[in-house]
């Protein structure tokens, strides 16, 4: 049995465990990550979690320097990017004194990202949105008039009948979302079709997948299933996903409001450059957790 030090967070709902990554280090090779992170985000054997941050800070050479981040989902795979899990990193980098400027950056598989600390929490430079279906990776369901890629929901087994789309982009991580404009909308279920798009052939890397309805031009109710997690109740890179895609529609207008289940985030973007997301970061408790290696 191995004792470890973990932290848990929130961020609009979508929760986390946070490890130094120093302490990971002294207690399990990194191949044993995976399983430990399944151990951890376990609902019922562990403390429950959409996901397990692995920080890292400043070494003993320096007084102050970038935090890193790497994230493994529920299932033990890794994501390149965590919108929410970016701001409670942060956070959890402000209290550990590692970060001295109200600005600073957090590394991560999808890149570097400047992180500034604001009045409502976080603001976080998410990097531009990619639209290239090579990049994203998609595979060429069609690129509309606004050249934003698109996935036909009838391509999934039993949905012949649904005419509707989900647009393909990158925020660093696979996403498709479906924009619906409708006032017969009606809130789905993203345990019904999540699963299927997440694992549809069409994503070679599997995709996040939002259903977002636009309530008016600078607001938008997203659910939201996430690869390698499921439905969680918030997605930060999801919500700028929505944003990135509605603007591009023309169907939204920056800044817009994601409403997520667990809260609502801001997303900033002028249609060309970097997209910009701000919200909460919640520290919920201190963990000393016994972990007997293996996973459930």
């Amino acid at each position: 049995m191995t004792d470890v030090k973990l932290v848990k967070y929130h961020g609009c709902g979508n929760d986390f465990a946070i490890v130094a990554l120093q302490d990971l280090a002294r207690i399990l090779p990194s191949q044993e990550w995976p399983n430990f992170a399944k151990a951890v985000c376990h609902s019922h054997f562990g403390i429950g979690a959409d996901g397990l941050l692995v920080v890292g800070g400043p070494d003993r050479s320096e007084e102050f320097g970038h935090v890193s981040m790497m994230i493994f989902n529920p299932d033990g795979s890794r994501a390149e990017m965590c919108g929410n899990g970016i701001r409670c990193v942060a956070d959890y980098a402000v209290h550990q004194g590692w970060v001295k400027d109200l600005k600073f950056t957090i590394d991560t598989d999808a890149g570097s990202k400047e992180v500034e600390v604001v009045h409502r929490g976080y603001k976080v430079n998410m990097g531009p949105p990619e639209f290239d279906p090579d990049k994203i990776p998609m595979k060429r369901g069609g690129i509309d008039e606004f050249g934003v890629p698109w996935f036909a929901l009838s391509r999934i087994g039993g949905l012949e009948a649904l005419d509707s789309v989900l647009h393909g982009v990158s925020m660093g991580n696979p996403h498709a979302a479906r924009l619906d404009e409708s006032k017969y909308y009606i809130a789905p279920n993203p345990e019904v079709l999540g699963p299927q798009i997440e694992s549809h052939p069409d994503f070679p890397n599997k995709t996040n997948v939002e259903f977002a309805y636009v309530v008016d031009e600078h607001r938008a109710k997203v659910a939201v299933w996430e690869r390698g997690a499921g439905a969680t109740l918030a997605c930060g890179t999801g919500a700028c996903a929505v944003a990135a895609v509605g603007i591009r529609l023309g169907k939204l207008k920056s800044p817009v409001a994601i409403e997520l289940p667990g809260g609502t985030l801001e997303i900033e973007w002028d249609g060309k450059g970097d997209i910009y997301m701000t919200g909460p970061a919640t520290r919920v408790a201190k963990v000393q957790y016994h972990y007997q290696g293996g996973s459930r």
